[in-house]
């Protein structure tokens, strides 16, 4: 008895320990690409000019182009970002005129022309912004310069050019609706107060036509 009580004890020894059971695979997803810290718009629109510019000097209603930069530096949560921003646009107006010139002396000739009033901007945004999906929206508020330039052959108001600078309270307001990670179709507006109001005194006659102006438009947006 003895004998077989050992020999039992020996073979179980020598059989080797059943494999240990395999862990389950858990599949990881894959990681979310980071977002973006830096937008870029190129924009096209309407622009028009507000007060009574265009009641004195016409016209009201003309086009509006121009591009954003925008770079993100804080995250605050909830899909909620602080960041500051670049703005540069150029609107223009023009309508049909009568133009003179003088052919002879005192013999003046009339032609078709074109009346011309443009603002180049320039401003630097604080913008706050908010994520949610594809959607981002956003506000902007900060200060800049505008050049303006007028210029027309008409009799009335001759020498018939003028520029001025002129500095301005922006705000502005988009949407952007995110189509890949780095391009997005998107809506803005902009509102450009002047802070100074130039005049342009071509004869015996003082006009002050250079006032606010405001932008919609829509466009194009790269993040990166």
């Amino acid at each position: 008895m003895l004998a077989a009580a050992v020999l039992a004890s020996w073979v179980a020894q020598a059989q080797p320990a059943p494999p240990p059971s395999a862990a389950p695979v858990v599949a990881t997803p894959a990681p979310r690409p980071p977002l973006p810290d830096n937008t870029i718009g190129v924009y096209f629109g309407w622009g028009r000019r507000l007060g009574s510019g265009p009641d004195l000097v016409g016209p009201a209603n003309g086009i509006s182009v121009g591009g954003s930069y925008q770079r993100r530096y804080l995250t605050l949560g909830y899909g909620f970002e602080l960041g500051a921003g670049i703005d540069f646009f150029y609107d223009k107006w023009q309508e049909g005129v009568t133009g003179s010139t003088m052919v002879a002396a005192a013999e003046e000739q009339t032609f078709p022309a074109t009346r011309v009033i443009s603002q180049t901007s320039f401003a630097l945004l604080q913008t706050g912004a908010w994520r949610r999906g594809r959607v981002r929206a956003f506000l902007g508020v900060g200060l800049g310069f505008t050049i303006a330039y007028f210029s027309t052959p008409e009799l009335l108001y001759r020498p018939g050019t003028f520029d001025a600078a002129q500095p301005i309270l922006r705000g502005a307001t988009g949407l952007d609706i995110i189509l890949t990670h780095d391009t997005a179709i998107a809506l803005r507006a902009g509102y450009t107060l002047v802070l100074t109001h130039p005049t342009y005194t071509p004869s015996d006659t003082t006009y002050s036509f250079l006032g606010d102006f405001l932008d919609l438009g829509g466009g194009v947006v790269f993040q990166f």
